[in-house]
Parts: structure tokens; C-alpha cells; sequence
């Protein structure tokens, strides 16, 4: 099995009316190799000591939620084959989830790698797929939206 390596970390927290849990979105390269059944999830609050590992499937993304705010963790991935064997951890990643304020929503994203991108703009509403506020978010993968109604759950 190859070992394998976490490209990247994508934190979202968007909990404009109760700030207590964020998720964290893992991507990583994926396994060339033939006799592939999936992949292993690891995550906890230390380094290098994980809780249970959670099955990714397939894909080489996985969304992990229900995580606290302000809180470290770190992550790694393994491939396991069709046999059950399971390759080593990939290298640790770690991330700090954000604080969300009352009446904000963090937001962040994966960058897009057009080579011509002029920036980002986030568009939001109350109804879904009624996107009636926006704002330019610049070049950064990450935006806070302030004043939004407690209450209200936003799209």
C-alpha cells in the first residue's frame, strides 16, 4: 500500500443562532493502487492518539461533524485493502476548529486553482436558493458574515 498524504483541511462552521459545533472537511490524495476497499478516518484531541476510526469509503473527502469550537484536533488517513490490510497514517494534520460568534457564520472553503481567479464572492439568504445578500470575500478561502438574525437559519 502507498502511503498517503492529506492535501488539505476545510473547516466550516456556520451557526448563525447557536455556536457550539463546527465540521472539518479532509481531502487527500487517493491510493493508485488496484486491490483498494477504502479509506480510515482518524481524529482526536491529541497527537497521534485517535479515537475510533471512522470508514470514508471510497472518496478521497470526508466531512467529520459535530466538532467542539475552540478545540484542537488532528487527523490522519489509511488506506485499507481488499484483504483488510490497512497501510500506516498518513502524515497528522491538525486544525483549531473556529469560535463562532452569536449572530456570525464562519465560512471557508477550498481555493480554486484557476490560474486567472480574480477573487470570491459569497452569496446568502433565508430561503434556499434565494440568495438576496452578498459580499466580496477577496482572495481569502475564509469569510465571517456579521449580523445575521439569531433565529434564522441561513443559506
Amino acid at each position: 500500500m502507498k502511503k498517503l498524504i492529506i492535501l488539505s483541511i476545510l473547516l466550516l462552521s456556520f451557526t448563525p443562532f447557536l455556536a457550539f459545533a463546527g465540521s472539518a472537511v479532509l481531502n487527500w490524495q487517493a491510493c493508485a493502487d488496484s486491490d483498494l476497499a477504502g479509506y480510515k478516518v482518524y481524529y482526536g484531541t491529541s497527537s497521534r492518539s485517535y479515537g475510533y476510526p471512522v470508514y470514508a469509503g471510497n472518496a478521497c473527502t470526508y466531512t467529520i461533524d459535530n466538532l467542539a469550537e475552540g478545540q484542537t484536533y488532528y487527523f490522519a488517513v489509511t488506506a485499507v485493502d481488499t484483504s483488510g490490510n490497512e497501510c500506516g497514517y498518513s502524515a497528522e494534520v491538525s486544525k483549531t476548529i473556529e469560535i463562532a460568534r452569536a449572530g456570525s457564520a464562519v465560512l471557508n472553503w477550498q481555493a480554486c486553482t484557476d490560474s486567472d481567479l480574480a477573487g470570491y464572492k459569497v452569496y446568502y439568504g433565508t430561503s434556499s436558493r434565494s440568495y438576496d445578500n452578498s459580499v466580496q470575500a477577496g482572495n481569502a478561502c475564509t469569510y465571517t458574515i456579521d449580523n445575521l438574525a439569531e433565529g434564522q437559519t441561513y443559506y
